[in-house]
């Protein structure tokens, strides 16, 4: 099964600052905490062919994904 998701926001930063919140293991673990009170450790190893594992806790809840880097192109895309 193959899922698309293509995201379009405008945002008070550069691209090069987007790019690297997704891609920067320590920027993942501050933005993608799912609750208050939760937390996230996230590993990248951004590079074609690099991993990547997020793993968000909720209060009660664990929330685990990851996956491999198929495209970059900095700093307008990141295919994964």
């Amino acid at each position: 099964m193959t899922h698309q998701i293509q995201l379009k926001r405008k945002l008070a930063a550069t691209p090069d600052e987007v790019y690297e919140a997704w891609t920067d293991p320590a920027s993942l673990s501050q933005w993608m905490v799912p609750i208050v009170g939760g937390r996230t450790e996230a590993k990248a190893d951004a590079r074609v062919g690099g991993r990547y594992s997020i793993e968000m806790h909720g209060l009660s809840s664990h929330h685990p994904q990851g996956g491999e880097y198929l495209r970059l192109e900095r700093p307008r895309l990141i295919e994964f």
